[in-house]
């Protein structure tokens, strides 16, 4: 799978690290303990937040402003919110608006045939952002081969054997499902295909492990480039 990236950088920054949090806050409290840093690399001033100079010291500013966000958004956090925020249904779900309204819900289908699809994530991250926690949803479905635009599905682009092509095709695909919301593909896909019985051999490049690895990454690129 892959999350496209976009440029309010903030809120893609902010869902890795809340659901990393979520996770961990689920934790046994005998678990084991955080990562301490080596004595001799403290006592050289080497840390996360200073070991790459001064270039990085606004992106890790910002870093450490988010985590204590999240750090104070998790401690208001009540057990049901948090799974709720793990959780993903289909938008046919019956409760949908309800879980959104409640901030009990992390994501749903953003790729839905015959429906305006901007129109739809606006109205449902409406109803996300009015709600207690005021946490964004995740937007996802199948942007395997293009969302507006039908490209080739990825079987047919691994035979072209043109990864650069792939990546031109899969950040087209990027470009028009962010503008409609979307943020989330399931996507690439890099199972090797090596049973013509599966049915899922077409969201794949085959069965070269190689040729797989190449495609895959191409892909990558090209919905995050």
């Amino acid at each position: 799978m892959a999350s496209f990236r976009r440029g309010r950088s903030v809120r893609m920054g902010f869902w890795p690290v809340l659901l990393m949090s979520l996770v961990a806050s689920a934790q046994p409290s005998n678990s084991a303990p955080a990562y301490s840093m080596p004595k001799a690399v403290q006592s050289r001033g080497i840390s996360p937040e200073n070991s790459s100079g001064n270039h990085d010291e606004e992106r890790t500013a910002k870093e450490r402003a988010m985590h204590r966000f999240v750090d104070h958004l998790l401690a208001r956090m009540t057990l049901q919110e948090k799974v709720g925020q793990l959780s993903i249904v289909g938008a046919d779900h019956k409760d949908l608006k309800t879980l959104i309204e409640h901030g009990l819900l992390g994501g749903t289908n953003g790729v839905l045939p015959g429906v305006d699809v901007l129109a739809y994530t606006k109205r449902m991250q409406h109803l996300a952002m009015e709600s207690p926690l005021k946490i964004p949803l995740w937007f996802m479905g199948d942007v395997n081969h293009g969302f507006r635009t039908m490209f080739p599905v990825p079987f047919a682009l691994a035979a072209t054997w043109d990864p650069d092509l792939v990546e031109q095709v899969q950040h087209a695909a990027a470009v028009e499902a962010t503008s409609a919301g979307v943020d989330w593909t399931f996507t690439p896909m890099v199972d090797i295909g090596r049973d013509p019985r599966w049915g899922r051999v077409v969201e794949g490049a085959g069965e070269d492990p190689y040729l797989d690895a190449v495609m895959g990454l191409a892909q990558l690129r090209g919905f995050q480039g």
